[in-house]
């Protein structure tokens, strides 16, 4: 399994994110959401507090860290 990272275009938390994975050398695929989808149903299973940026990986989803 990939790492996705579920962010906002433009989000700083998330841009950190991704920079950090670049000079690790992880691939991390950019899964763009928009601010509207955060209170989702969906979105609500990978973050219950309704936040971005969220990593999801091979041992579940990482947010609020």
């Amino acid at each position: 399994m990939s790492i996705k990272l579920f962010s906002p275009t433009g989000n700083s938390r998330g841009t950190m994110i991704l920079v950090a994975a670049e000079l690790a050398g992880l691939q991390v695929e950019h899964v763009q959401i928009e601010y509207t989808d955060i209170k989702t149903p969906e979105h609500l299973k990978r973050n219950p507090l309704g936040k971005v940026p969220v990593v999801e990986t091979a041992d579940g989803f990482l947010f609020e860290s």
